[in-house]
């Protein structure tokens, strides 16, 4: 196999193969990510002067930020899937236990369910439930394009973070809504969490639609892939 050269700003960090990682001079076959390359970078960092353990500790750094960031992104992926396919359960896990939910514009679709919902319970059962059992105004058997959200935006802040989500969806058959999330997150013992999120609608309208159907959410997991 070839062997792989790691640099750092020109320091030689370690001689591997392909598919293997160095951690305290020992090789370890097909071992990958951002974790196994820290603890190795940590244990170089030891002993070594001040020039080499800053350029090490910046590249530690960096490596943790894009780690955060992306098990933030992997918060609010879960948080589309779970909500989409009704699991309220795992739905709740991403929401701190003193979490705050804040709606801006759905009622127009069932009245009352804009304001504040506080704790994970709250939020869930007087939200979240009540939205997937309710029909809005005049509508039939539901159907729902899910969730389709872009353009996250991050700022990472330590222990928390701010972020900015657009939203688009077409949800009780002929309904299209375009908002925005705004969202804290906090970091927790084994994930990042939400501790704040406001759903705002900036667009909504009605659809001339005929023949609509498809397909559950649920439906489509349930299948092997």
């Amino acid at each position: 196999m070839h062997q792989l050269l790691l640099r750092y700003q020109g320091i030689v960090l370690s001689g591997l193969t392909a598919g293997e990682v160095a951690v305290n001079s020992l090789v370890l076959p097909e071992v990958t990510g951002f974790s196994v390359l820290r603890i190795f970078l940590e244990d170089a960092r030891k002993g070594e002067g001040n020039h080499m353990s800053d350029k090490i500790a910046d590249l530690v750094a960096r490596l943790t930020r894009l780690e955060d960031l992306e098990a933030i992104r992997h918060t609010w992926r879960d948080y589309c899937i779970r909500l989409d396919s009704s699991d309220w359960s795992a739905l709740g896990d991403v929401f701190t236990e003193d979490a705050v939910l804040e709606m801006d514009g759905l009622d127009h679709l069932i009245e009352g369910l804009d304001g504040q919902y506080r704790g994970r319970q709250a939020i869930i059962n007087d939200f979240y439930r009540q939205t997937g059992a309710v029909l809005p105004h005049g509508a039939k058997p539901l159907f729902v394009t899910g969730h389709l959200s872009t353009n996250m935006q991050i700022e990472l802040q330590g222990d928390e973070a701010t972020t900015l989500a657009y939203f688009f969806e077409i949800v009780a058959n002929d309904r299209v809504l375009i908002g925005t999330y705004q969202h804290r997150f906090r970091r927790e013992a084994d994930r990042w969490r939400f501790r704040f999120l406001r759903i705002a609608i900036r667009y909504r309208a009605r659809l001339e639609a005929a023949d609509v159907g498809g397909q559950s959410l649920n439906d489509i997991l349930s299948r092997p892939v």
